[in-house]
């Protein structure tokens, strides 16, 4: 993965107000790498874990909504 933790969450913040699947797909990707690597003691701050499974959550909530449509 060629980009950072806070890019990921950035990537995250503006694909969740877009309605593009790509980037919504994208972002989610990015940071559900982070959380595998915030799992696996990589990163051990457990607040970017909290951050990081909302953002998850958003993500896929938005990608089921677009799905249904």
């Amino acid at each position: 993965m060629n980009i950072s933790l806070t890019q990921s969450i950035h990537l995250a913040q503006s694909a969740i107000n877009s309605k593009n699947i790509y980037a919504l797909e994208r972002a989610l990707k990015a940071v559900e790498y982070y959380m595998c690597k915030i799992h696996s003691n990589e990163y051990l701050n457990s607040k970017y874990l909290l951050v990081l499974s909302y953002f998850a959550r958003k993500l896929e909530n938005k990608l089921m909504g677009l799905e249904n449509d």
